[in-house]
C-alpha cells in the first residue's frame, strides 16, 4: 500500500470534524465531540500518530505528524446529522 495514500487518509480523519479540544485538570488533551463516530475517527487517526490540536487564533486546524506541525485552512464546515 502506498505511504501517500496512508497519511492522507489519516490528515483526513484528523481534519474532518467538527471536534473541539479541551485541556483537563492534568493539562491533557481532550476530545470533545458530538458524535462518538468523529470521536472514534479522530481518536484512531491520534493513535497511529496523527493528532489533531485544535484551531489557532487565525480558524486554521493544526496536526502534529512526523514531529511537525501542519496547519490547514478550514473551508467549508458540514455539521454532523444521521444522514451524513
Amino acid at each position: 500500500m502506498d505511504f501517500f495514500f496512508i497519511r492522507e487518509t489519516l490528515f483526513g480523519m484528523a481534519l474532518c470534524h467538527t471536534i473541539i479540544v479541551d485541556n483537563d485538570e492534568k493539562g491533557d488533551m481532550v476530545y470533545n465531540a458530538s458524535s462518538p463516530d468523529e470521536l472514534a475517527l479522530v481518536n484512531w487517526a491520534r493513535f497511529c500518530g496523527c493528532v489533531f490540536l485544535g484551531m489557532d487564533e487565525n480558524n486554521f486546524a493544526m496536526v502534529s505528524y512526523n514531529d511537525k506541525i501542519y496547519k490547514f485552512e478550514i473551508l467549508q464546515i458540514l455539521e454532523f446529522n444521521s444522514s451524513r
